[in-house]
């Protein structure tokens, strides 16, 4: 039944990275950080935090994103491969054109606790200021899952995008 969830999840995922790019937006990046409730492996509630730069266009960079998490662990990406960002009209939007990507959605692989070969896919939201309507989702996985913490408000920091110059 697992298994199912996380195909479905990584599924949509991929969807998502296919077909917004198809849309027209204005190239943006997003800075910024904070923190989110989510489950342990153990089914306990913990504090998650993050904080990244990324950019709409990878070439761009640089795309940095750091997750810490429960008793020391964190997760540090090393190669942004895919990402698409978008405005998902809900207000209030960030400052800068109206039109502006609000939604970074993208994948990536990296280190989790120094070790190679980890993924993690993620979507971050911009929903005005001071950020207290902004979201976070990361689902980071290698031999198992490691950390699934589905769209949530934040409860501490500001995602802020902004028009790449």
């Amino acid at each position: 039944m697992k298994r199912v969830l996380y195909l479905t999840i990584f599924g949509a995922g991929a969807l998502a990275l296919c077909i917004a790019p198809l849309m027209a937006w204005p190239l943006a990046f997003m800075t910024g950080g904070g923190s989110v409730f989510g489950l342990s492996s153990s089914g306990e509630q913990m504090r998650v935090t993050h904080g990244f730069e990324l950019h709409c266009d990878p070439a761009k960079g640089p795309n940095n994103l750091e997750v810490n998490w429960d008793g020391g662990n964190h997760f540090h990406l090393t190669q942004l491969t895919g990402i698409s960002c978008y405005s998902d009209g809900k207000n209030p939007a960030p400052p800068g054109p109206s039109d502006m990507a609000d939604v970074f959605n993208g994948c990536g692989t990296g280190t989790y606790n120094g070790q190679t070969g980890y993924q993690i896919c993620f979507v971050f939201t911009d929903h005005g200021e001071p950020g207290t309507n902004d979201t976070a989702m990361y689902f980071i996985s290698g031999q198992t899952v490691v950390l699934n913490v589905p769209t949530t408000k934040l409860m501490n920091g500001n995602q802020q995008a902004h028009p790449e110059p």
